[in-house]
């Protein structure tokens, strides 16, 4: 790693940019071993379907949480001025 700088030495309390990518990794395969470990069978569902059709689901699913989030924050924005 690369050292830090006086400001990045002050705020010690936030984790580079690298690191959070990396728990976010980590998280990730830990749960997907956790389902394999707790439900076997899960994984059958996704066993017939072709590699394409199951990126197109995954980036449909990130493409609905996205609206999600923006439609909560325009809501959360709204209540906030009234």
């Amino acid at each position: 790693m690369t050292e830090r700088s006086g400001e990045d030495q002050e705020q010690t309390g936030s984790p580079c940019h690298r690191c959070i990518v990396i728990r976010f990794f980590l998280m990730a395969v830990a749960g997907i071993a956790l389902i394999y470990v707790l439900s076997p069978d899960t994984f059958g569902l996704i066993e017939g379907l072709s590699t394409l059709t199951f990126a197109l689901c995954f980036v449909g699913v990130l493409g609905l949480l996205a609206v999600g989030k923006v439609a909560l924050e325009l809501i959360g924005a709204d209540r906030r001025n009234d």
